[in-house]
């Protein structure tokens, strides 16, 4: 639905009916509506339909509320004739109504992804004469709801535009509808394109480990979520392994490739009494997302397992989220343990003096 007097976009009043009719109830006395119908099923829309006439809310069909209605064209300009300038001003607009609701006045003719967030349009005009520019709608494939802008037809005419801000390899369609003051024309053809990819903003989560033997840990995860953060098809995952070792020195162990459908990885040949940092990055074709905080891995070398008393958590979850390598954590121990040392050696040095004390007393009563 569309108000020349009360909105300056399209307003979708219904959706999902199964009947071809239907009341719009709370409209404004007075005002002017437009509307258009889009059929729908399991796939999507259809393209819009013509636009209707123009229907005066409060005022019944027939009564003579346009220019010519019931009574002739000559009428509605006599009448108008009084005021100065309303005639031919009316009349251009009766007649830019006539060609632009008739007539397919636009044809889109491309609409060309450029990058992940922008596309680029381009159509033809029949005639620009009752054309101050266009209202050009977009709508993601799986949102009902409609994102306008307005380019004006100045000069020799736009027959091109560009859209920003859209979203990461996701699909779009995009229609044009002429307008030419308060007229709105006739929508044009509809085309579909999908943006371009980008590389993954979030990295996978829930890595979980599950022993395999003395030497071999089984690793899997999931994938970035939410799922629109992935940007793209995932090819790939890119798994660092790094850790501490006999001179407690960090250093890459493996930095590997693993197919996007099986997110999982064997990761032998560990030693035990090593700690492992393991971080997992997607991939599309594009380029690389952020590596996910690291995973720490410890086997123990008594019990030849995972060591479940080293890592009190689980192995998703990144070493520094432990309050017991917080720092405020680590100071306020350390404050402790001097406090103890300090009352123990004050223990001490009294008990000692009262030794003292009592050793001196003894000695003055055997004297």
């Amino acid at each position: 639905m569309y108000s020349t007097n009360k909105s300056k976009t399209w307003i979708p009043i219904a959706s999902r009916l199964s009947e071809p009719i239907f009341t719009v109830e709370g409209l404004s006395g007075g005002a002017a509506y437009m509307f258009i119908v889009r059929a729908e099923n399991a796939h999507g829309f259809s393209p819009p339909s013509p636009i209707s006439e123009p229907i005066t809310a409060g005022k019944l069909v027939g009564a003579g509320g346009r220019s010519g209605a019931g009574g002739g064209g000559s009428g509605g300009i006599n009448v108008g004739g009084s005021v100065g300038g309303a005639p031919t001003s009316e009349l251009l607009l009766n007649e830019a109504e006539a060609v632009l609701q008739t007539n397919d006045i636009v044809e889109l003719l491309e609409a060309n992804a450029t990058d992940s967030t922008t596309v680029r349009l381009a159509w033809d005009i029949d005639s620009g004469q009752y054309i101050e520019g266009f209202y050009i709608y977009a709508r993601e494939l799986h949102s009902a709801e409609y994102k306008m802008m307005t380019i004006l037809n100045a000069g020799s005419g736009a027959t091109a535009c560009t859209v920003n801000g859209l979203e990461k390899a996701s699909v779009y369609e995009f229609f044009l509808v002429p307008f030419f003051k308060s007229v709105v024309g006739k929508p044009s053809n509809s085309k579909r394109v999908r943006t371009m990819e980008d590389v993954p903003e979030s990295p996978p989560h829930a890595m979980e480990a599950i022993q395999f033997n003395r030497t071999s840990v089984f690793l899997k995860w999931q994938p970035p979520y939410p799922n629109k953060t992935r940007n793209g098809v995932l090819t790939n995952y890119n798994v660092l392994v790094k850790g501490l070792d006999s001179h407690n020195t960090t250093r890459i162990f493996k930095n590997m490739t693993i197919d996007a459908g099986s997110p999982t990885l064997l990761l032998a040949n560990l030693s035990t009494g090593v700690t492992y940092y393991i971080s997992v990055a997607a991939a599309t074709k594009v380029g690389v997302g952020p590596f996910s905080k690291p995973a720490v891995l410890r086997m123990d070398p008594r019990t030849q397992s995972l060591d479940t008393g080293y890592t009190r958590y689980p192995i998703n979850r990144d070493i520094a989220d432990d309050f017991l390598t917080q720092t405020w954590f680590i100071i306020l121990l350390g404050s402790i343990i001097a406090l103890i040392v300090f009352l123990f050696g004050a223990l001490v040095l009294f008990k000692r003096y009262q030794f003292i004390k009592q050793t001196s007393l003894g000695s003055l009563h055997g004297k």
